[in-house]
């Protein structure tokens, strides 16, 4: 008998095609994360960090647009209670998913997760 009693949730198998545009959105994200991280410096100001990040990454990403940024400013939340590294990287994070989702960063057939935002 297998069980799995780890997780309430299935677990999803995907394609060859599902697995690369997942590694590449993590890698999207860790490389824009570095450098929207040098940008800002050591200690960016938390109650400005969504407008900061989405500014350098507008500028470090030619596929974002302005429009989309400011747009992205009043959908995203700057997450409460992590690192600066951390926050950047899940406002980052957040920002491709809603890019992705609207035909910006490409395409991929698996579903947008839940954003500490949504809860």
């Amino acid at each position: 008998m297998n069980t799995d009693t780890a997780a309430s949730h299935p677990i999803e198998t995907l394609s060859g095609m599902e697995m690369e545009a997942a590694v590449a959105d993590v890698r999207r994200v860790q490389h824009l994360s570095a450098i929207v991280l040098e940008s800002l410096g050591p200690d960016p100001d938390r109650e400005t960090l969504v407008r900061e990040v989405l500014v350098e990454l507008y500028e470090a990403h030619p596929a974002v647009r302005l429009e989309d940024s400011l747009e992205l400013v009043h959908l995203i939340e700057c997450p409460a209670g992590c690192s600066t590294n951390t926050a950047i990287r899940t406002v980052i994070e957040e920002a491709c998913e809603y890019l992705v989702e609207w035909g910006r960063l490409g395409h991929h057939q698996f579903a947008r997760r839940a954003s500490p935002s949504d809860s």
